[in-house]
């Protein structure tokens, strides 16, 4: 059976083929089920770990540009927090979809560390050069400013 007639929702075509392969698109991801697993649509592909720890969520409250139904636009700011299950994609997958999709600025939380890797959009419109840091981070756009003090968060 061809794979993206397969993939259909109420016999409409739930997916789009890009070089050959199926990549899954938000309308698939609406259609995920609601079962206490975080769902990702990264690239086209989906990925699914465990609901994160409490403390990756108190980490993780940062303030993004929301609908009820999706996000609308790159945001100024995207903080990922690691864990073991997601520390592969978002250092390497995330980190690339963010640069193509023009995200300014990128930190990796790594709670055990303790640091966090800043990746920031060079007029190039790639990252540059990463710079961890342990103490203090600051965040700075012209709507936005935001500072923490990392001691207090670990």
């Amino acid at each position: 059976m061809d794979l993206y007639r397969s993939l259909r929702y109420n016999d409409e075509p739930m997916a789009v083929v890009e070089n050959g392969q199926v990549k899954l698109t938000y309308d698939e991801y609406i259609h995920l089920p609601d079962d206490g697993r975080i769902h990702e649509i990264i690239d086209g592909y989906h990925y699914m770990s465990l609901a994160p720890f409490p403390r990756h969520q108190r980490i993780s409250r940062r303030k993004r540009i929301l609908s009820p139904e999706k996000i609308n636009a790159a945001p100024d700011l995207v903080v990922g927090v690691l864990s073991k299950s997601t520390a592969q994609r978002d250092l390497s997958l995330k980190l690339k979809v963010y640069e193509q999709s023009g995200v300014p600025e990128y930190w990796i939380v790594d709670p055990e560390a303790h640091t966090v890797t800043v990746f920031k959009m060079t007029s190039e419109g790639t990252y540059g050069s990463s710079r961890s840091v342990s103490e203090r981070i600051e965040f700075h756009t012209e709507r936005l400013h935001a500072a923490e003090d990392l001691t207090a968060v670990w």
